[in-house]
């Protein structure tokens, strides 16, 4: 990582990324520098695990720090020219909420970022600093994912807030809602909302960082919303479970099949993050279809079987995707 020290000519970009799965959690930051590097009058700071990148554009060198849990980013000196000032861009993901027993999914952790992104979901944000005059540590919480429902009384757990903290105050998003489950009256609210089950509603999004979950249809329960977009609710026909909220492509952390963060997308792609779980359908049709970005597929089975198809699976770690809703009875193993 060369202790950060990298130099651009125009203005340097720190960035801090943050996730969680259905399951999981990660941080990255990143500054950028010329190629060869400059002097080195940038930014300097450390935490996490580090690797970097060339920008094949413009030919700038990027250092990125990945956190797979909470810790802590140490800003040891400011930028030491007004030409170069010390603010950062970030990519802060929740975790995805978890999966209802015999229905709705879970909906996926709340996304805020400054950096563009396919997919939308939610408006751009702005730099924060983190300039002081002495070094300064930055506190990040990583948000872990929700636990699947053990029972058709109870919703999935929602997932955990991510913290980043900057110079003056904190970029918060929001933990994905849990799904919700046969007996229950609603899928819960979130960064993401989770899928609604048993003709029941989804629960929503929170503003500019997620979508509403989408609502169950007669036995075909809603898939979890995602950063992307809303769980589509329309074709979700009674007797299937419904389809996942589209997550998004954030290339924070590095170029397009180059990222270190994220799962893979269309035609190979990488760096998506945050969609929602999948829906199941309540006894023994198919369950819904899952989307980029890491949120878990929905299990089905026939009512009152062991069979092993009924288990859904989890969000994929740091990603911040949604949990699968769990088919026919319920089981500890969502």
């Amino acid at each position: 990582m060369l202790d950060n020290q990298w130099h651009k000519k125009e203005n340097p970009l720190l960035s801090l990324l943050g996730m969680g799965g259905g399951g999981g959690g990660n941080l990255t930051s990143k500054i950028a520098g010329d190629t060869p590097l400059g002097p080195h009058n940038g930014i300097q700071a450390t935490g996490g695990t580090t690797h970097s990148f060339t920008d094949p554009g413009p030919g700038y060198q990027w250092g990125v720090h990945v956190f797979l849990s909470p810790g802590t980013f140490t800003v040891s000196s400011p930028s030491s020219t007004p030409t170069l000032p010390s603010n950062i861009d970030y990519l802060v993901v929740a975790g995805g909420g978890g999966g209802g027993a015999r229905g709705g999914a879970g909906g996926a952790g709340g996304l805020r970022s400054t950096f563009d992104q396919t997919g939308g979901g939610g408006s751009l944000e702005s730099q924060v600093p983190v300039n002081h005059p002495t070094a300064k540590a930055y506190n990040v919480t990583v948000g872990a994912g929700g636990n699947g429902s053990t029972s058709v009384s109870s919703e999935g757990s929602p997932g955990y807030d991510s913290v980043l903290e900057y110079l003056g105050g904190t970029i918060t998003s929001e933990g994905g809602g849990g799904g919700c489950s046969d007996n229950t009256p609603t899928g819960e609210n979130g960064g993401s909302g989770g899928g609604g089950g048993n003709n029941k509603p989804g629960g929503t999004g929170a503003g500019g960082q997620g979508y509403p979950g989408a609502d169950a249809q007669g036995d075909g329960n809603g898939g979890g919303g995602g950063a992307g977009g809303a769980a589509p609710t329309g074709p979700m026909s009674p007797t299937q479970g419904g389809d996942a909220g589209a997550g998004v492509q954030n290339l924070i952390a590095g170029p397009n099949t180059a990222s270190p963060v994220g799962t893979p997308g269309p035609s190979g792609s990488t760096g998506w993050f945050a969609s929602g779980g999948a829906g199941s359908h309540g006894y023994n049709g198919p369950p819904g279809s899952t989307k980029p970005g890491g949120g878990g597929a929905a299990g089905t089975g026939p009512t009152y079987s062991p069979d092993p198809n009924r288990l859904a699976t989890a969000g994929t770690d740091n990603t911040g995707g949604g949990g699968g809703a769990g088919g026919g009875v319920p089981s500890p193993n969502f």
